[in-house]
């Protein structure tokens, strides 16, 4: 198998059922992984970012709590509902 490149190993997300157990990183249900869009408005560049991963697990399992880790070693935790 292939060696995974860096930074595509550094856009993806763990997915948690709730804020406490992504907090502690205890119990993940899945993982997800980050695209970027680069779009043009009013002639400035911008860039949306997508989270991207399977709908048996963010809604079916419910483990929509993100959880990212940062370039710090620190952890950033978004909360989502399943329907989100």
């Amino acid at each position: 198998m292939p060696r995974v490149l860096p930074g595509v190993i550094e856009g993806v997300f763990y997915l948690y059922a709730n804020r406490d157990n992504a907090l502690q990183g205890k119990s993940p249900g899945g993982t997800g992984f980050i695209v970027s869009h680069p779009f043009e408005d009013d002639g400035r560049l911008h860039v949306q970012h997508y989270g991207v991963s399977n709908w048996h697990v963010a809604v079916n399992g419910g483990y929509s709590v993100v959880r990212l880790n940062t370039r710090d070693g620190g952890v950033d935790v978004f909360e989502f509902s399943p329907e989100d």
